[in-house]
């Protein structure tokens, strides 16, 4: 099985978000055809960079890949990396549901803790 599309990973973040509530949204990097969940995260660390710290020692960047990762109050950033470029989307908790929209710059992304 390949790796998703974005619109398919899109729609499998939203319904885990549904299921479990965005609270509890752990990271997540889906890359060949495995989703990897970040877990034993401590307390007092980002989970956006417990998600970089994962992809650097994972070394990922030399390939394609998915991620989600909460990052703020009732937001969650999709990123996904192919043929070397990257492409974020957001997802936001609003009152009437889940929704995303593209995400031009991704500041926290790339930035050192």
């Amino acid at each position: 099985m390949p790796l998703p599309s974005l619109p398919q990973f899109i729609r499998a973040t939203i319904n885990a978000l549904r299921a479990s509530g965005i609270d509890h949204y752990l990271p997540t990097i889906a890359v060949d055809d495995d989703f990897y969940v970040i877990e034993g995260i401590p307390d007092d660390v980002d989970h956006r960079k417990a998600l970089q710290d994962t992809i650097a020692q994972d070394g990922l960047m030399g390939q394609d890949f998915l991620f989600a990762v909460r990052s703020g109050e009732n937001e969650v950033t999709i990123g996904e990396h192919f043929a070397d470029e990257l492409e974020f989307v957001i997802i936001r908790k609003l009152d009437d549901g889940y929704h995303h929209a593209p995400l031009a710059v991704c500041a926290w992304w790339g930035a050192s803790s």
